[in-house]
């Protein structure tokens, strides 16, 4: 695999007029995706869903985001709510669908241990009378939402969601938070994700 030079690079920056696009390598480097999933990926604020996604309680989203599965869910209370998909007491997955409704708990399928859908453990199995189930609910991840969307972020230090948008434009007047899925299409593409953001744009 040819190397990533930072004269090429640095051709990418220039102009618009006289810029060049990015080098062949930056699409197959298995090291610069490596590198992208944890520089970009797991410490930068990422679009995971729109809120019209999880109109109701018990309504659910799982994420794949730099290699963490993360849960997404409409709890009791109306709010929504973001962890990682993965039990505290063995680390299992807890739901492998990508979406679903009805959840009234989440439970584990390796040892039951159940959860409320704001987090919090709510049976574990065989434990003693005396453990402390409110230090054991599911680990939160943080988020945002804006203009209706859902912005997940791995990286507790990063700059708050507000401040990472900056000057982005007053979209209000789109309505996005009332926006509705009228038809999903999903399809595979054997190509790096940055070909298909530059093709989209």
């Amino acid at each position: 695999m040819t190397e990533l030079r930072l004269d090429e690079l640095a051709l990418t920056r220039r102009d618009f007029s006289t810029a060049r696009t990015l080098p062949g390598v930056v699409y197959g480097d298995s090291r610069v995706f490596s590198l992208e999933q944890r520089s970009l990926f797991a410490r930068d604020w990422i679009c995971v869903a729109h809120v019209g996604a999880l109109p109701a309680f018990g309504d659910y989203l799982v994420r794949q985001v730099a290699g963490e599965s993360l849960l997404l869910v409409r709890s009791a209370d109306a709010e929504i709510r973001v962890f990682f998909n993965v039990c505290r007491h063995r680390g299992s997955r807890l739901l492998d669908e990508a979406q679903g409704q009805g959840l009234t708990r989440i439970q584990c399928p390796y040892h039951a241990w159940s959860y409320r859908l704001d987090g919090q453990l709510q049976h574990a199995p065989k434990m003693p009378e005396a453990f402390p189930k409110s230090q054991h609910g599911l680990v939160p991840v943080r988020f945002g939402i804006r203009f209706g969307l859902i912005f997940v972020n791995l990286d507790e230090r990063a700059a708050p969601l507000e401040q990472w948008l900056g000057d982005m434009p007053d979209l209000t007047r789109y309505r996005m938070p009332d926006l509705i899925c009228g038809r999903r299409v999903e399809y595979e593409v054997r190509a790096n994700w940055k070909l298909i953001c530059e093709n989209y744009s």
